[in-house]
């Protein structure tokens, strides 16, 4: 990671009021859903309410949620600041600081008594939360500093991996207290895995395959627009015994709509297949954090 020293810019301000509005949504998911009914939210908003709760109920000692949550922040937060990003770094530490002030603030009011919409909505909210600080190039600390920097190294998702962290902290909570709000905090943790996965689409992969009479102006856009190698060879279109030459290229899910534009305002005839990929083996480029 470069020394120089960090460069904000105007996109930044937008940042950070997706950071700010994460962190709302996230800590009123937490009070309206999860504490007014006992559930156990994700991660180390997780795992600070389950201390939160062993102490006072089996020591009588009263810690605050906000201060553990910081707390269990501290040590991933120094990690991904040497390796993943100094900028990203800061606005997930806002984030985490404004998530421990709002739910402080914020009454824990029920919203339902029908547990199956406390999991779903309360999944949800916790979801776009999180989405918001991915969007900002930031995420909501905790377990999302490990996923991020697994995600970063191995250039794949790891949010399902981190619903099962969850599930094994939910185990421990139904074995010390019930094995009912468990099992519904496992509902819940599993709406907020499943949204982000879908819908965090940075480490997810597509194919283009395309088939074109203009492959060198194409080319040349897409090499000025993206960093992403081109492999062709040529064709033959067997209806109209013309020469066609087809490229193939993988991109990330972020990219594809973009680049299929492109293709299309050059070669309007173009032909263009759009497939997912599960795994890449070797050199691809993936933009780093700031």
């Amino acid at each position: 990671m470069s020394n120089n020293k960090i460069v904000w810019k105007k996109r930044d301000i937008k940042n950070i009021f997706l950071v700010s509005f994460g962190a709302l949504l996230t800590s009123t998911g937490v009070n309206i859903f999860v504490k007014s009914n006992n559930l156990i939210p994700s991660g180390f908003t997780g795992v600070a309410t389950l201390i939160s709760r062993i102490s006072l109920e089996f020591f009588n000692v009263r810690i605050s949620f906000s201060v553990i949550y910081l707390i269990l922040n501290l040590i991933p937060a120094i990690i991904v600041y040497k390796y993943i990003g100094r900028k990203f770094t800061i606005l997930s530490v806002l984030n985490v600081v404004l998530v421990s002030l709002f739910t402080s603030i914020i009454p824990i009011i029920p919203f339902t008594d029908d547990m199956l919409l406390v999991c779903i909505f309360g999944g949800v909210f916790q979801a776009l939360g999180t989405l918001a600080c991915l969007k900002a190039d930031a995420c909501s600390g905790g377990t999302d500093f490990i996923a991020i920097y697994f995600s970063q190294r191995y250039n794949r998702s790891v949010w399902n991996y981190v619903l099962v962290f969850n599930s094994m902290l939910l185990v421990v909570s139904g074995v010390l207290f019930s094995f009912e709000p468990a099992l519904y905090s496992i509902l819940y943790q599993f709406t907020n895995t499943q949204i982000v996965n879908t819908f965090h689409d940075r480490y997810h992969l597509r194919s283009l395959t395309i088939i074109t009479r203009h492959p060198d102006e194409i080319s040349a856009e897409l090499f000025r627009q993206s960093r992403r190698g081109i492999t062709q060879w040529e064709g033959i279109g067997k209806y109209g015994l013309s020469q066609q030459f087809i490229m193939y290229m993988v991109v990330g899910a972020n990219e594809a709509n973009k680049i299929t534009k492109v293709v299309t305002e050059i070669d309007e005839f173009a032909f263009i297949t759009d497939s997912k990929i599960d795994k890449v083996t070797g050199n691809f480029y993936l933009k780093p954090f700031e």
